[in-house]
């Protein structure tokens, strides 16, 4: 009908008993709105991504255990590491001298219920930590995303 259609393959040499080369290959088919809501995806979270970084601030994205899964690198360098060495730590544990774990894991908690904003104070080495904990309610019922 003329349209263009996507297809995801795969090959491989392969030689026959007789020691003839020959080809092995897969065709799958890609359908269209999938690939479209992949781009559309990507497209999302290279924006994400660069708001992020050019925020001034400190931003951290941690699920309701408080398990960094996102950060800027703002965020990294406040806390004297990489991005991806953030990735997958307990919050409690990424700032000089920590913050209180069941604290500041009771106000998530506490948050997510209500959600409402709140702030988190911490002081440690002689400088002094205000988190504000925002929570966002993510499309598809995952868990929680502060």
């Amino acid at each position: 009908d003329g349209h263009y259609a996507w297809y995801r393959g795969v090959i491989a040499p392969v030689r026959s008993r007789q020691g003839r080369p020959g080809v092995l290959g897969v065709l799958r088919g890609i359908d269209r709105e999938q690939l479209r809501a992949r781009s559309a995806l990507r497209i999302s979270e290279g924006v994400l991504d660069t708001v992020l970084e050019r925020i001034g601030d400190e931003v951290l994205l941690v699920d309701d255990h408080g398990t960094v899964l996102q950060a800027n690198g703002s965020a990294a360098a406040a806390a004297r590491s990489t991005q991806a060495d953030l990735l997958g730590r307990p919050i409690t544990s990424v700032y000089p001298g920590g913050v209180t774990a069941e604290a500041f894991l009771d106000l998530l908690a506490e948050l997510w219920a209500s959600g409402e904003r709140g702030t988190y104070a911490h002081e440690t080495e002689g400088r002094s930590w205000h988190v504000d904990v925002v929570p966002i309610r993510a499309d598809g019922d995952g868990p929680p995303r502060f």
